[in-house]
């Protein structure tokens, strides 16, 4: 199988060659990601777009469409919103020990960009960039998304439910 990895740490790079030799690793980032024009049928992003400003969220979604083949997937994975609205106590009652932890861990790390991408209407971003919802799973720790790149995604409703 033909699979690329993209960070812009060089360190980092050379610990994920060492560990995953079939995988090829670039640096690089994603909101100028350095390969062609459909290029890939699929493309996860995990643990990357808390980390970042929306100005470079909009351009990596921009980016990631321009690399997906039509009717290809991306996946996003991340830090869900539950454990910021909710006090330790609720979560360690919801959740049990990892839902307090979990809640402490979000209050503790700073993450700058965090309440700005638990804002960002994704859903409207998406429809811009010939990306359709495919799924939307909130489930405590993580949160993720399904979607597929493809002309009709501005005739779908990017609500969040299922659309096949």
């Amino acid at each position: 199988s033909d699979v690329w990895g993209l960070d812009p740490s060089p360190y980092l790079l050379r610990h994920a060659a060492r560990d995953y030799p079939h995988i090829r690793f670039v640096q690089g980032v994603m909101e100028k990601l350095p390969f062609p024009n459909q290029r890939f049928d699929g493309v996860s992003a995990c643990f990357v777009f808390h980390e970042v400003p929306p100005f470079y969220i909009r351009q990596a979604l921009g980016e990631i469409s321009r690399v997906l083949k039509p009717g290809g997937i991306l996946v996003i994975a991340e830090p869900s919103p539950i454990q910021l609205r909710h006090s330790f106590f609720a979560m360690l009652k919801q959740y049990g020990w990892k839902g307090g932890y979990f809640q402490l861990l979000a209050r503790v790390v700073h993450e700058p960009f965090v309440e700005a991408w638990h804002k960002f209407a994704l859903a409207d971003e998406i429809v811009q960039r010939a990306l359709m919802m495919l799924e939307e799973d909130d489930r405590m720790p993580v949160k993720c998304w399904l979607l597929r790149r493809g002309p009709m995604a501005k005739a779908n409703c990017p609500s969040g439910k299922a659309n096949p």
